[in-house]
């Protein structure tokens, strides 16, 4: 559709402009900003045709708001190509690695402890990957059905818990694991591999979506 004949969404009224912020504010963060921008402005002209027509936002869609959204999540990730699904999911697991590993490092140099690259770093480090996955997951399965505040907390969970086990549990994990000699170059080598696995993750995304466009 062209953009002279595009509309904007001061064009709905009622329940299909309350549709159309309930849509888009419950897709942030559980699909891609990109997705999410394309299925804001396709709603805004198949509900302004549905309003023109009379119809009521139940008649017009055949479903309630609250599945009409989950088809749209579905959708995604049901089209979402298996290369891409990986990708995203891995990228994720690795941002939440690297903060978890810089965060343990930060706070362990300013609390004057010595490990701040020992084993213990690759096992808070293993602790993020594993949140980054069950993160990547709960976005997808639960985190659209979550209303208001309760989805914000919920995500903020998901990123903060591991932050929270570095804190509540880094002596224990140091104490336990302190034994466990490892060189301070092969940590740091790993923190780096982990870094460029992460940064070539991100542009091989952006041209998988450029490709596609």
């Amino acid at each position: 559709m062209s953009s002279e004949n595009r509309k904007d969404k001061y064009c709905l009224k009622g329940e299909f402009y309350e549709a159309l912020e309930i849509v888009n504010m419950n897709l942030g963060g559980v699909v891609p900003n990109s997705f999410r921008k394309e299925v804001y402005s396709d709603l805004i002209d198949v509900f302004y045709r549905n309003q023109s027509d009379n119809k009521s936002f139940s008649d017009a869609m055949g479903c309630s708001l609250d599945d009409f959204i989950a088809d749209i999540v579905d959708t995604y990730y049901s089209t979402l190509g298996g290369g891409e699904y990986i990708n995203n999911l891995f990228q994720n697991a690795f941002l939440l690695s690297l903060l978890c590993e810089i965060f343990y490092i930060v706070n362990s140099l300013v609390v004057g402890e010595s490990g701040a690259l020992s084993f213990a770093t690759i096992i808070i480090g293993t602790i993020g990957f594993i949140s980054g996955l069950i993160c990547f997951y709960c976005n997808y399965k639960i985190v659209y059905k979550l209303k208001g505040w309760n989805r914000r907390l919920f995500k903020t969970f998901l990123i903060l818990a591991p932050l929270y086990v570095v804190i509540l549990f880094q002596d224990s994990i140091y104490n336990l694991t302190k034994h466990i000699l490892i060189s301070k170059k092969l940590v740091l080598g790993i923190i780096i591999l982990e870094a460029i696995i992460y940064i070539v993750l991100i542009f091989r995304n952006r041209f998988f979506k450029k490709n596609i466009g």
